[in-house]
């Protein structure tokens, strides 16, 4: 994919507006908007670096939430307690994709690199939800946000059909309709 289409630029432009929003609202409000916004808006084209893992709507999300973080409120890192409640993920983040590599006989390189996909893909979410995300209010929150942004999206993909049929699988001719899925 080329380093100057529209895609990249939209995937490149959010880790600055992110760090930008954690300026102008309270964090817990920034974190759900970066991510849900990721991933209601943000391009489902990645741009492939070899020996790197895919830059994705994920990974771009996390990245740009954990570096506003760290940046603008990291004190939340300090008030963090690993407790045995997180021991799953830290398996499946760390150990798995390790284990997986080396019993199939890829070797260490593999397997670093699936444990990278597995940390941004999955280890990094879980972070950020533990980071802003830990009492039983700020669960409420991020549920009726989790619906409402379903509903935005639900909306927003229905007026896109719309406007552009070919662009969300529907083809249409004189005689009728097909559905590409």
């Amino acid at each position: 994919m080329d380093l100057l289409s529209g895609p990249v630029l939209v995937l490149l432009a959010w880790i600055p507006l992110v760090l930008g929003l954690f300026l102008v609202v309270p964090a817990r409000l920034a974190v759900l908007v970066a991510m849900l916004g990721a991933w209601l808006f943000l391009p489902m084209s990645g741009i492939r670096l070899p020996g790197f893992p895919d830059i994705t709507k994920m990974s771009v999300a996390c990245t740009s939430v954990m570096l506003a973080t760290a940046l603008f409120d990291s004190s939340r890192f300090l008030r963090l307690r690993p407790s045995l409640v997180d021991a799953p993920v830290v398996i499946w983040c760390f150990v798995v994709p390790m284990a997986s590599a080396i019993s199939a006989g890829w070797g260490v390189y593999e397997g670093v690199s699936g444990l990278a996909t597995q940390v941004i893909s999955w280890g990094m979410p879980y972070l950020v939800g533990r980071l802003y995300y830990s009492t039983p209010e700020d669960i409420r929150f991020l549920a009726r946000a989790i619906v409402i942004s379903g509903l935005l999206g639900l909306f927003a993909g229905r007026a896109h059909a719309q406007a552009d049929p070919r662009a969300a699988g529907v083809a249409t001719s004189r005689r009728r309709s097909h559905r590409f899925a």
